[in-house]
């Protein structure tokens, strides 16, 4: 198992890690046409909450992997 897990907190990941959740979490709040002003408003509270809790906007299992090192790009 790797350092990182699904109950790890969005803002103890690598700030590369972090970053690249910001953005898919965005991208796909766009995606599904939530208003922008929505997107700021609830984004802070996202990247202060544990990654599985995110599962319905973000593939968790993905992020988890690419904190660990077992994703590469």
């Amino acid at each position: 198992m790797g350092k990182y897990n699904q109950r790890t907190y969005v803002n103890q990941l690598p700030k590369n890690i972090q970053k690249g959740i910001r953005d898919a979490i965005i991208r796909n709040e766009r995606k599904y046409g939530v208003p922008e002003s929505a997107i700021r408003r609830n984004l802070p509270g996202a990247m202060n909450s544990r990654l599985g809790d995110l599962e319905e906007i973000i593939n968790v299992r993905y992020w988890v992997d690419k904190a660990n090192g077992k994703v590469k790009g």
